[in-house]
């Protein structure tokens, strides 16, 4: 709730977009008509009924003017709402009158929260092992609604536009700390490590026809929308990159992620990515290991 000159205004945060309801009555009475009120993008204006006594603006947080600003710990969208009123001053004189009133919808940016907000999500299950070590875990790749990694997509098809963003995060299944056997070391070593990255136009990852997102831990140079957020630091990934479409009459898309995992206290498992997106080639010190590939989809373009 948003207060300022006894006008009160409510703001509701969803997963894909916040919604704002100002008083009708309050405003028609200072004098403000719906014609004159919208968000950052003008085009956002108030949806309305004549029995109504409250107008909604309803903002997608990748659309109407949002801004977004992050740290690492949360990821909030903020917008404005501007009003305009007019008003005579004595007889030939007419004052206008701006009112900006800013509101946001902040979202812990927490991947384990995330798996219970959604009953059946849209996700991928392996089971992953390690290298010369006993035990068996879970990892788990979702498709998120937005830059928070805190509400997955639905089970079922997924329909985006090449305007749309797909934020995609990976995480090992907590199941308490787990004991290694032959060492006494426990799970809280182990760093969650995205070698591999890429998309088909089939579910099969080994189609012939493929478009690299991640390769050795880095985003591809040629493609300035994909980015990195987590990677080789913990035991969950994160990594967003724009919608596309693939050349013909193809309309879905699959994501394959190649993952492992590595034991911090053997192995540096920092990846080490160009600081130039010119650079062809790419660096790793996490070591090699049998494919463990995660496969999502599919991505249906609308």
């Amino acid at each position: 709730v948003v207060s300022g000159d006894s006008l009160v205004v409510e703001v509701s945060c969803f997963a894909s977009h916040m919604e704002v309801v100002l008083p009708k009555l309050a405003l028609s009475w200072h004098g403000y008509s719906v014609k004159e009120i919208h968000l950052n993008d003008e085009r956002c204006t108030p949806s309305t009924s004549p029995r109504a006594f409250r107008w909604h603006l309803v903002a997608s947080y990748g659309a109407c003017g949002n801004i977004m600003r992050s740290n690492t710990t949360h990821v909030a969208y903020v917008n404005t709402i501007r009003m305009r009123t007019a008003k005579h001053f004595e007889d030939a004189v007419v004052r206008e009158t701006l009112v900006n009133v800013e509101f946001a919808c902040a979202y812990e940016r927490d991947i384990r929260v995330s798996l219970n907000t959604i009953i059946q999500p849209m996700t991928s299950v392996i089971n992953m092992t390690l290298p010369v070590k006993k035990g068996t875990f879970v990892a788990r790749m979702l498709l998120y609604v937005n830059a928070s990694y805190q509400f997955p997509y639905d089970a079922g098809d997924l329909l985006l536009s090449t305007l749309d963003t797909l934020f995609v995060g990976v995480v090992l299944k907590d199941e308490g700390l787990e004991i290694f056997p032959d060492n006494g070391r426990t799970k809280a070593h182990l760093v969650l490590v995205l070698n591999e990255c890429w998309a088909t136009p089939g579910p099969s990852p080994a189609d012939d026809t493929r478009y690299t997102i991640i390769h050795h831990g880095c985003t591809n140079p040629r493609d300035s929308t994909a980015q990195v957020e987590e990677n080789a630091v913990s035991q969950k990934c994160r990594f967003h990159v724009k919608v596309f479409r693939f050349v013909g009459n193809q309309t879905e898309i699959h994501l394959h992620c190649d993952v492992s995992l590595c034991d911090a206290m053997e192995a540096a498992c920092s990846v080490k990515c160009p600081t130039s997106r010119m650079l062809p080639t790419w660096h790793s010190d996490v070591p090699t290991v049998p494919e463990q590939v995660l496969s999502i989809g599919p991505i249906r373009r609308r």
